[in-house]
């Protein structure tokens, strides 16, 4: 039980921490690396990276 909140409570600090950064920012790299993810799966999927 304790182990389960101890868990929750660093998700929550970490989670705290993310936020406390200028949401543009943050939003920004959301984009950025799902971008990135999303190019680098169709290309996989068009055969350009073997």
């Amino acid at each position: 039980m304790s182990l389960i909140q101890q868990s929750g409570t660093k998700r929550l600090s970490l989670r705290g921490s993310v936020t406390s950064r200028p949401a543009g920012i943050r939003v920004g790299l959301e984009t950025l690396i799902f971008a990135l993810a999303f190019g680098f799966t169709v290309a996989v999927v068009l055969g350009l990276i073997p």
